[in-house]
């Protein structure tokens, strides 16, 4: 999320430089279709307009470093409409700035951070599920009490599920399973997020 909020502010500089929106629009969507003057024949209007059409979101984008070009291409087009651009006047309003980043953040939320930080959450309440079951195979027992708390966390079926899971294995199996499924939660946490897979090992 990070280096993407970095590329919105890399294509900002490039439209700086270049002084024109179209061209700017140009480079990115040459950039993406490595398609050259000669073939590319597009209306940016018509093109932007394609956002409006999305329905749900990519999980692909969501796990990569940059924007959609779709996004991108509307940010430029909401910089470009600072009235201290097109005045030519470069130091830039912070009033103005607030006000265009939050419609790239609105973007960015809906259609790539907000489908990533879900993922994130869904893989963390994974490894709290192991966490909890290594707890629960280490004692030996599914007492009711602990199958109440557990349905509390994590719902009637996560709870059907792990005591079906667990008849199924000796203890010493048990305790090998899950500490597998653990590491392989942990592992997968990783990858969507190493701050926050850090976390739940230390």
């Amino acid at each position: 999320m990070h280096d993407r909020a970095m590329e919105i502010s890399a294509d900002r500089i490039g439209l700086v430089a270049s002084g024109a929106i179209d061209v700017a629009i140009r480079a990115l969507i040459k950039t993406a279709s490595g398609l050259n003057d000669r073939h590319l024949r597009f209306d940016v209007s018509s093109f932007m307009r394609q956002m409006d059409k999305i329905e749900g979101t990519d999980t692909r984008a969501a796990e990569s470093t940059h924007p959609s070009i779709l996004i991108r291409c509307r940010a430029l087009i909401w910089f470009s409409l600072n009235e201290d651009f097109y005045t030519g006047n470069l130091q830039f309003s912070s009033k103005n700035l607030i006000q265009i980043d939050k419609r790239i953040e609105e973007d960015l939320q809906r259609f790539i951070d907000g489908p990533a930080k879900q993922k994130i959450a869904n893989a963390e309440r994974d490894v709290a599920m192991w966490m909890r079951a290594k707890t629960i195979v280490a004692k030996g027992t599914f007492t009711k009490d602990e199958q109440s708390k557990f349905k509390d966390e994590f719902g009637d079926q996560m709870l059907v599920k792990m005591t079906t899971f667990l008849k199924g294995l000796s203890k010493s199996e048990s305790i090998d399973t899950v500490e597998a499924k653990l590491n392989e939660s942990l592992s997968y946490l990783s990858t969507l997020s190493p701050t926050a897979s850090r976390a739940w090992r230390s």
